[in-house]
């Protein structure tokens, strides 16, 4: 049966492994009727969906990914967020990549996922597919 880890380790192995970030917390929760895995508050918590993520490698994964929504600027994440579908959002496209690739080292993740991001909101801005 899937135990979860306690959260102060998950936030080192994050910090560790993504770099520092401004997650203050991670919780856990237990909700049934929601389809997320976890979630990142903008207020420096991340919240993991217990009832959803069910073995190591997705809890992993789902933190990572919240990790690096947790490295973004809101800013920038609301500007995509008006603009562009989930899929289609630059910030979350790079969480994917992320969350994707954590099998690679620390300073291959970050220097890839810098170069993820720009390329795409190139080809965004480039093919004129911004909303206003």
């Amino acid at each position: 049966m899937f135990k979860p880890i306690r959260p102060e380790t998950l936030m080192r192995w994050a910090e560790n492994k993504l770099g520092p970030s401004k997650c203050k917390r991670i919780i856990y929760t237990n909700r049934k009727k929601t389809d997320w895995l976890g979630e990142w508050d903008w207020e420096g918590v991340i919240t993991i969906n217990l009832h959803r993520v069910r073995s190591y490698s997705t809890l992993y994964r789902t933190v990572a990914h919240e990790w690096t929504h947790a490295q973004q600027k809101y800013r920038d994440y609301k500007y995509w967020h008006r603009r562009r579908d989930y899929k289609g959002n630059p910030l979350e496209r790079e969480a994917t990549f992320v969350e994707n690739n954590l099998h690679k080292s620390k300073s291959l993740i970050i220097k890839a996922k810098k170069m993820v991001t720009r390329r795409y909101i190139q080809k965004i801005e480039n093919e004129g597919f911004i909303i206003i």
